[in-house]
């Protein structure tokens, strides 16, 4: 665990009942086989305002890696079609880059 280098968590620590492997694995596929239902006929502006409220980087400073270059950023949220909002030297931009990684400014 101290290979780590970000923020994590456990199941443990977050419910006073022990879960088993196999009710997690169940119960996240049948979340994620009716929210992938409910995607498919809606997109993702279905799911962007529950995003927003989720969000734990909107509004902070982030690094943005893309190309191979780290670029300082500030985490905006997603706009309606999943792509990340963020603003970089005054300017906003929506990335949606499957080779983009985002972390909090330490």
């Amino acid at each position: 665990l101290s290979l780590i280098d970000q923020p994590w968590t456990s199941c443990a620590e977050h419910s006073a009942t022990v879960v088993s492997r196999n009710q997690l694995a169940a119960g996240v596929i049948k979340a994620l086989f009716t929210d992938l239902s409910q995607f498919e006929a809606e997109g993702f502006a279905a799911f962007q305002s529950r995003w927003q409220e989720l969000d734990v980087l909107q509004g902070q400073p982030v690094w943005v890696e893309m190309d191979g270059k780290s670029v300082r950023a500030s985490a905006l949220g997603v706009d309606d079609s999943g792509g990340l909002l963020v603003e970089i030297d005054g300017q906003r931009r929506s990335i949606t880059s499957g080779e983009v990684s985002v972390r909090a400014v330490n």
